[in-house]
This record gives structure tokens, sequence and C-alpha cells, in this order.
């Protein structure tokens, strides 16, 4: 399909969020609303998507990595109006070689904008290698909620552009999760980034389909409130934990145990199952020690987001995506006068070193 020229600003929003509110929202401020799917079963999407009302409003959602290699997913959102499939592409949920997954990939952007969300260094080499149909990666640092790269997003965004760099087909990059303002957004844009995706920093605007009391439980987050487990079985998970957890401590013991023997794709697995049996959507969990939340960094701004730039959900968010935007041309301008005045030096160290030598000829010539 044919490429979009604008720069990608998204926020992740829920499947009972899918009403026309949220989307024409998404569609006066030009921002992207993806609709997470990735806990639904393939029949329920659909059920899901032909209910909505008005028909074929939703553009963007994000499926599973199960979802994504069922062979009837494409047939299925032809008959929606969803241009847009963002899909998990974490080993641990992918088939024995993950990169398998690229044919399909290929296959699904004949009809549809692919945007595999990839944190392994591994299979983003493979997907950086691959000169197919993918014509976009979206990296997934370890600052982001739920399953995650081992390394931060800055990391996976210096080896991605290292890779492209002799590349002669490049490659668009996003950034999903991690990020929480303008300015951090604005420093990825300037530096090549195609897009961004922010999965809570829009949490306490109106259109976020929770009471005051979550509100309230969501504006207390801190930097400190979240951790990571399983690096040792190389499936990284970031969650809720203010260091008083006890569902998180049983999730560290049970990998524990895992690496005991062996670390094989099996234990990885199980140990993705345990957390996910247990997950507790965040803007459904009550934050207590006992609950397992996938919870990432960006949510500790949440209120600060709120109290710059409002809680009507579209006028945050013009304001927001606005203030990316000014940014944006500001580093535009500086990096245009930074050049202007290397040349400028440039030429006063050639006039000055042409000068010495002239004064050199001249003095030689006196003799």
């Amino acid at each position: 399909m044919a490429e979009h020229q604008a720069p990608i600003i998204g926020f992740v929003w829920r499947p009972q969020e899918m009403i026309p509110p949220v989307t024409q929202m998404a569609q006066s401020t030009g921002s992207r609303a993806i609709f997470d799917f990735s806990m639904t079963a393939l029949d329920a999407i659909l059920s899901s998507l032909s209910t909505t009302e008005p028909a074929g409003q939703v553009r963007d959602i994000k499926v599973s990595a199960a979802a994504l290699m069922d062979p009837s997913l494409g047939a299925m959102l032809k008959k929606t109006g969803v241009q847009s499939i963002w899909v998990e592409c974490h080993p641990g949920f992918l088939p024995a070689d993950p990169a398998d997954c690229l044919p399909r990939l290929t296959e699904l952007s004949r009809d549809f904008h692919c945007f595999p969300i990839v944190g392994d260094l591994n299979l983003l080499a493979a997907v950086l290698a691959d000169s197919s149909g993918i014509g976009r990666i979206v990296l997934k640092g370890c600052e982001a909620s739920g399953f995650v790269s081992s390394e931060t997003t800055l990391t996976l965004y210096s080896v991605a552009n290292e890779i492209l760099r002799n590349k002669p087909q490049s490659k668009e990059l996003l950034i999903w999760g991690g990020l929480a303002t303008p300015e951090a957004a604005a420093a990825f844009l300037s530096t090549g980034a195609r897009g961004i995706v922010f999965e809570s920093v829009h949490w306490l605007t109106d259109l976020v389909a929770v009471d005051d009391v979550q509100r309230r439980r969501l504006s207390n987050l801190r930097l400190d409130a979240t951790d990571l487990v399983g690096l040792d079985l190389q499936v990284p998970c970031r969650l809720f934990n203010k260091g008083n957890s006890v569902a998180f401590r049983e999730i560290k013991r049970f990998e524990n145990s895992l690496c005991r023997a062996t670390v094989t794709k099996e234990n990885r697995r199980s140990f993705a199952d345990r957390v996910i049996a247990g997950a507790t959507q965040p803007l459904e969990s009550h934050f207590t020690p006992g609950d397992v939340t996938p919870l990432g960094v960006e949510s500790a701004f949440v209120g600060s987001f709120a109290e710059r730039f409002g809680t009507k959900t579209e006028v945050a968010v013009k304001l927001f995506i606005d203030e990316i935007s000014s940014l944006c041309r500001l580093a535009g301008v500086k990096k245009n006068c930074f050049f202007i005045n290397y040349e400028i030096c440039l030429t006063m160290v050639a006039r000055k070193k042409y000068r010495s030598h002239s004064i050199k000829l001249y003095a030689k010539s006196n003799k």
C-alpha cells in the first residue's frame, strides 16, 4: 500500500473505547487511534469491528502474533475498514524461528500497512536485512509495558540506524512506548524516526473510560512503580512493582526455578504464559501488591500530561502534537544554523590559511 508521508503520532486504546468520539478525535487531530486486540481471539476481533458504528471508522488495530500467523486474518480484515496492522513480534510468541513471520508480514503488506513491533536484537537484524515488502519497523525498548526488549529504546534506535546506514533500501523506524513528553518525541522525530506511539500518557483525558477512583490511582503512579522481570530467561517483561509486590516476587521466583536448568524455548513460553494468565490490564488494575499489571515508565507522566495539556482528549492531543511539531521545526532551524556556522568557520579557516600562505610566499620572494 502507499506510504503515509506525515509523521505518525499514535495513542493506544482498548477495544471498549472503539467509539465514534475516539475515532473522530483521531481524524480531527491527525493522530492514530490504535485499538489493542492483542489479547482477543480472531473471531471476537471481527465481531467487535463488525458492530462498530459508524462502520469502517477503525483504521489501526494491534493483534497478537498468533493472529498474525492465522491464514484467515487478511480476508477477515478486508471486510472492515482496517488499514494498518500492528503486531507484537516477540520471539516467545512466534514460530521456532522468529524470522518465519517475515513472509507472512510481506504477504499482508500487499493489502495493509504492517507495523511489526520488535525489541529482540536478532529479530530486528533479520527484519532490517529483509528486502521484501516490509517497509517499516516499530522499536519497543525496555521502558515500554509488558513484554519488552532487554535493550533501551535509544540502543535499539542506534543499532537499527547503524544497520541501515549502508542499506540500498531504507526502512522507516518508529518508536513504541517509553516516551512521554513532546521534547523526547521531537528528539527522535528530528533525527529520522518516522513516528511515535504512546501507550498511556493520555490516560487521564476524558475519552478514556475509567472512573474517578481509577483516575486517582493513575495520577499516583511514579517512575519507581515498575520493574523488569524475565531478563534471565531472555523474556523481559515490565510490570507494576513499587517494591512490595507479592505477585511480582512470585513471578520472579518462578523465573528463578526455570533458570536452574538449561533455558529452552519451552521454559520461556511457560514463563510468558504464567505472566499472561495472571495479568490485569492497567486501566482495570487496583495496583495492589497482588496485581500482575503490565506497566511502562510512560505511565508515570499521565499527571503531568493532563496538567500541561488538559483533560479534554481532543484538545490535549492537538496541543501535544502542536508542541512536538514546534520543537521539530525549532530543531530544524538550529540544525541549519549549525551547518551555516560550520560553513562560515570552514571559510574563515580557509581564508586564514590562504592569507598565511600568501604572506609566507611574499616574504620568501623578497629575501
